[in-house]
């Protein structure tokens, strides 16, 4: 879902805010982020000179946090669109989440 080219600059252990299904987060102003096709999408963060790519997934997952949604309602996205199990498309969009946090690529802005 999420990979880097480079993957120093990560925040110690333990220092993440918590992530909850009510969590809204927002990009970083530093954050550019740029859809190369319909699958396959480039964040880059110009503070640290880092680009990363997301999948399909993951394109989903960002657009959803730019138009400011919870967790929840991402997940929800997931589920109708790729008709996947809850479960799984809460612990996807929590994963992925995470990592753009560990890498300052968004904040978390408070419950929906």
């Amino acid at each position: 879902q999420f990979r880097s080219n480079l993957l120093s600059n990560l925040r110690p252990p333990g220092a993440l805010p918590m992530v909850t299904i009510e969590s809204i987060l927002q990009p970083q102003a530093s954050v550019v982020y740029t859809e190369i096709n319909e699958e396959e999408a480039v964040i880059w963060h110009m503070d640290i000179q880092e680009m990363y790519t997301l999948n399909l997934t993951g394109i989903r997952i960002w657009t959803g946090i730019q138009e400011g949604l919870s967790v929840m309602a991402i997940s929800h996205r997931l589920v109708q669109e790729f008709e996947v199990e809850e479960a799984r498309a809460t612990a996807s969009v929590i994963a992925l989440i995470q990592e753009l946090l560990k890498r300052d690529l968004v904040t978390i802005q408070g419950p929906a």
